[in-house]
C-alpha cells in the first residue's frame, strides 16, 4: 500500500505542504511542470488506482461552478464600511 499522506507531505515536491499555497503550483499565471500533480497520489496507484477519479474530480469542478454562479461572493464588510 502506498503512504498518500508522505506522498503528498513531500518538503522536495511540494515546499512547505502544511501552509495553504496554491500558488505553489502556478509559474507565471500558468501550471508549473515542475510540480507534480497531486490527483496522481490521492487516487491510488497501478492496479488499485480509483476508477470513479474521473467523476470525482467533475463533481468538484461542477460544485465550484454551482457555488459561484448561485451566491454573490465578496469581501466582507465592516461597520466602516
Amino acid at each position: 500500500m502506498a503512504n498518500s499522506w508522505f506522498l503528498l507531505q513531500d518538503q522536495h515536491c511540494f515546499p512547505e505542504p502544511d501552509v495553504y499555497n496554491p500558488e505553489r503550483f502556478l509559474r507565471n499565471g500558468k501550471l508549473n511542470p515542475e510540480v507534480r500533480d497531486p490527483t496522481q497520489s490521492v487516487f491510488g496507484h497501478g492496479r488499485r488506482v480509483c476508477p470513479g477519479s474521473h467523476v470525482a474530480l467533475s463533481f468538484v469542478w461542477l460544485t465550484a461552478a454551482t457555488i459561484l454562479s448561485t451566491f454573490d461572493i465578496s469581501a466582507g464588510v465592516d461597520e466602516q464600511g
